[in-house]
């Protein structure tokens, strides 16, 4: 099991690399789980400016983020319990403490009257923006299959493959589909173009439609 409790935030620009690496230390069945401090999936980003500044982030992960990046590391995603309005009491709590101890002489020496008010108002930051439901926290539970999970296979078509038949002299349309006729018979079932057949400048392109 990889257990990791508020940290892939901090990881920044590498969140995804994080993920992956994780999935490849787990062993089949082993599990992923985690808390991380989010932006929820309808963030606001104009609102999230504060925020982080705060962190010194230019952003931050997201549930629906986490469950791609899981899933491109060949993870299945097992559930997401949402505990988001707990992020609310929990900064204003905080700061609620902070300003409480500040105010009754308990930090002085300790913390300068600029720090505490900076804290302050970073911690409101959260408390806001979680408000605006702009955030995102709880338990994320992710699962290392037992068999490799199948990457989905996309089937790109084949260029047509066309036997070239020409006919001496100037036959008919319908000399020329005489010939063809006889020559789809001996081609193979499948439906599709099978052979080209010139009259003059007029390419005529033979179909095998059901046989």
């Amino acid at each position: 099991m990889v257990v990791s409790e508020d940290s892939f935030l901090h990881a920044g620009q590498y969140r995804e690399k994080s993920i992956a690496e994780s999935a490849r230390v787990l062993k089949p069945g082993g599990h992923l789980v985690f808390t991380d401090i989010m932006q929820s999936d309808n963030c606001n980003l104009d609102q999230m400016a504060p925020v982080y500044k705060r962190i010194n982030l230019d952003d931050m992960g997201s549930p629906a983020k986490y469950k791609e990046w899981s899933l491109k590391a060949g993870l299945e995603f097992v559930e997401f319990e949402d505990l988001t309005g707990e992020l609310a009491k929990h900064y204003g709590t905080v700061r609620e403490v902070l300003l409480s101890k500040h105010k009754g002489g308990d930090l002085a020496g300790k913390l300068s009257d600029e720090f505490v008010t900076k804290m302050a108002s970073g911690l409101q930051s959260w408390v806001d923006q979680a408000g605006n439901n702009n955030l995102a926290w709880g338990y994320m539970v992710f699962k290392k299959p037992l068999v490799p999970m199948q990457k989905p296979v996309t089937l790109v078509p084949k260029s047509p493959s066309y036997k070239e038949l020409t006919l001496s002299g100037m036959p008919s349309v319908t000399d020329a589909l005489v010939v063809a006729a006889s020559r789809l018979s001996e081609l193979d079932s499948l439906s599709g173009p099978k052979c080209l057949i010139r009259l003059g400048n007029l390419p005529v392109i033979c179909h095998v439609l059901s046989q």
